[in-house]
């Protein structure tokens, strides 16, 4: 046993595939967690398995950019809030997160990727 390989498993940083169920399963909390945190857990997902899985990176990826777009959605929503507009964009941003992402994690349960429509790729 080496100092690289702790208990006789594989080296400190070695990650092993991720099994079709788990892939399955990130890919759909990375979806689920855009409603909720916009693309701060989708980003986290995509950071921590994007090597383990190519289907959970995809829709980590997806999940993420669609995030950021939702985000700017509630930037401009507050600050068109002294105009009295601003509710009603945030208002459609999240109705808009949350019928695309339920969307999205159905179809990640099934294994499939989700293109959102309009949406960007700053993140792949």
């Amino acid at each position: 046993m080496t100092p690289d390989e702790p208990f006789g498993g594989a080296p400190i940083g070695a990650q092993s595939p991720l099994s079709e169920s788990d892939a399955r399963l990130w890919s759909v909390l990375a979806h689920v967690g855009m409603i909720v945190t916009t693309f701060i857990a989708p980003l986290i997902i995509w950071a921590v398995f994007k090597d383990r899985h190519p289907v959970v990176r995809q829709n980590a990826a997806a999940a993420t950019n669609f995030g950021f777009l939702i985000a700017f959605g509630y930037v401009v929503g507050t600050v068109l809030l002294i105009i009295l507009i601003g509710g009603l964009i945030m208002a459609a941003a999240q109705i808009v997160a949350i019928v695309f992402g339920v969307i999205a994690a159905l179809r990640a349960y099934n294994g499939e990727v989700y293109p959102y429509p309009f949406n960007v790729r700053w993140l792949s």
